[in-house]
């Protein structure tokens, strides 16, 4: 009775180990049976003995993997896992690989999810981080760390996740996307008070600019960077060109007059054409203004002009409007 009770059960452990993939091993077999005990330590053990035993075995590997992955030791997850992939026979082993890296990967980016949605971005950082360490090139978990550090305004670290997720998947539309906001808000950084590093800005939205001219507000923006470095003539190209779609932007028509008017009187005394030329830019775009915002500054600017190009008339009739504008305000 006993011997037969002993036969059942060495039969019942042979095919366990069959269905373990090593069948001359019962390292391999304990190590599994460990870890689904969550005996973690001796699952280390059992599995560690089974690939010294079968070096290019590659399940194993994949089990350790998946112990480490457990304990949060994912360096040596990682090693195991992609070791285990690499020794895969098969494509049905290799899927089965692919498939405990992409959990393990996917448990820690969802962690990382719940974080960002609770406003959490330091711990969703290291979440994100524990997804990349399981899986190095997985380009989504790349993008969900550039947006932690996006939202707690590391843009460099930000730009640099997408720009590695971009290489890993440059045909995504998304990614592409992420990567251009981060450099808008990069090059939006740089230009604030305090900082002003506007040719700095200008390196970030020329980077824009070369992949994606048609940017929201790209246009204003490259105007309004070289404006405020006074680079006048650049100024006038970009926001004359915002200008085509945006006819009536007070401020860029406003910032257009500034631009012109400054070259007009910076060569006044070298080339009174090619000024004269510039301050009729200057009274289009005023008159421009004009009609959309009539007010008092910029008929005296106006003023200012036709004197200085010697045109009495029309400057006595700017007067004329500022004192009906002054009648009509009291």
């Amino acid at each position: 009775m006993n011997v037969a009770r002993t036969a059942v059960a060495l039969l019942a452990l042979a095919a366990f180990v069959l269905l373990a993939g090593c069948l001359d091993d019962p390292a391999f077999t304990a190590g599994k049976v460990y870890l689904q005990q969550q005996d973690y330590e001796n699952a280390v053990e059992q599995l560690t003995t089974a690939i010294k035993n079968s070096p290019d075995a590659w399940e194993p590997h994949m089990w350790l993997g998946r112990t480490y992955a457990e304990t949060d030791r994912l360096e040596e997850a990682s090693e195991h896992l992609h070791t285990a992939r690499g020794l895969a026979p098969d494509e049905k082993a290799v899927l089965e690989c692919d498939n405990a890296i992409a959990y393990y990967t996917q448990m820690f980016r969802n962690e990382g999810n719940n974080k960002m949605e609770a406003a959490q971005y330091e711990l969703a950082l290291a979440e994100y981080e524990k997804a990349l360490i399981i899986d190095p090139h997985n380009a989504s978990s790349l993008v969900n760390l550039g947006a932690a550090y996006q939202n707690i305004g590391d843009y460099d670290a930000a730009i640099g996740a997408y720009e590695e997720g971009q290489v890993l998947d440059p045909d995504s539309e998304s990614i592409l996307q992420y990567l251009l906001d981060a450099y808008s808000f990069k090059a939006a950084s740089l230009a604030s008070p305090g900082v002003e590093d506007y040719d700095g800005a200008i390196d970030y939205y020329e980077r824009i600019e070369g992949v994606a001219p048609d940017f929201p507000d790209l246009l204003f923006n490259l105007g309004n960077m070289h404006y405020l470095s006074e680079h006048w003539r650049k100024a006038i190209d970009y926001f004359e060109k915002h200008l085509d779609e945006n006819a009536e932007d007070t401020d860029a028509l406003s910032r257009v007059y500034y631009s012109y008017w400054k070259l007009a009187e910076e060569i006044w005394e070298l080339d009174e054409v090619l000024a004269t030329e510039y301050y009729e830019k200057v009274i289009e775009a005023v008159i421009k203004l004009i009609d959309v915002d009539d007010t008092i500054s910029y008929h005296r600017m106006l003023v200012r002009i036709y004197n200085k190009l010697d045109r009495p008339e029309e400057a006595q009739a700017e007067l004329e409007q500022i004192r009906m504008l002054l009648a009509t305000d009291g």
